[in-house]
C-alpha cells in the first residue's frame, strides 16, 4: 500500500465533520494565524498516528468507549505504518473548515 494514501471510515468522518460544522464554538488550532480554526475538522499526525478530529466545542462524544479520534487505517497506535522514519509520524495539524464560514482553507 502507498504510504501517502490514507483511508478513513466514511461514516465516522461524516459524524466528525457534522460535529465541527454545528458546534457553537471551536478550540485552538496552531496552524491558523490567530490561533483559531472555527468549525474545523483537523487532520493530525502526531506520535500516536494519523487521524481526524473535530475542534468543535463542546467536544465530540460518541458514547462510552468510543473515541472521537478517527484514525487512518494502519495509522492507529500500534498500526502497521507506525515508523519513526515516516514523514507522517509526529508532524502536523491541518484544518479543514466545515460549514458556511468563508475561509481560504479547503472546505469539508
Amino acid at each position: 500500500m502507498d504510504d501517502n494514501v490514507f483511508f478513513f471510515d466514511l461514516e465516522w468522518v461524516l459524524r466528525l465533520a457534522s460535529h465541527a460544522a454545528v458546534t457553537p464554538s471551536s478550540g485552538p488550532c496552531n496552524e491558523h494565524p490567530d490561533g483559531e480554526c472555527p468549525g474545523s475538522l483537523l487532520w493530525v499526525s502526531d506520535d500516536t498516528g494519523v487521524y481526524l478530529e473535530s475542534n468543535g466545542l463542546p467536544a465530540a462524544e460518541f458514547g462510552p468507549g468510543t473515541s472521537s479520534l478517527i484514525y487512518a487505517r494502519g495509522w492507529e497506535p500500534g498500526g502497521e505504518h507506525q515508523d519513526p522514519d515516516s514523514p507522517f509520524d509526529g508532524g502536523f495539524v491541518s484544518p479543514y473548515t466545515c460549514g458556511r464560514r468563508p475561509s481560504p482553507r479547503p472546505h469539508c
